[in-house]
């Protein structure tokens, strides 16, 4: 989808109207994360506080803050599950309240 800058647009505008939202940790990910920094107390499940778009540095990037900490921890989008349903209700709100109508 990424290819298609219509489709990634409007992608980035329903994740960014969603947040903060949250998303599951891939086993995988959650891992990598405890061995790079053990001291960051990443849960299997975080809030999305910030989504960013950089082609340059894979794609779309969401930035969590674990809970009860100052730290941050970024990660492609890829690498987590985020239920449409965590983001969407958000982004259909702000779409009725601007007269647009939602994405499919």
């Amino acid at each position: 989808m990424l290819d298609k800058p219509n489709k990634t647009a409007r992608l980035m505008a329903t994740l960014k109207a969603g947040v903060p939202f949250e998303v599951e940790l891939l086993a995988s990910t959650l891992a990598r994360m405890r061995e790079r920094s053990p001291d960051v107390p990443v849960g299997a499940k975080e809030m999305v506080f910030e989504v960013i778009y950089g082609p340059g540095c894979g794609g779309i990037i969401c930035l969590i803050r674990p809970n009860g900490t100052d730290n941050l921890v970024a990660t492609s989008l890829t690498h987590l599950r985020a239920p449409i349903s965590a983001v969407r209700p958000r982004s259909r709100l702000l779409s009725e309240a601007s007269g647009e109508e939602d994405p499919p």
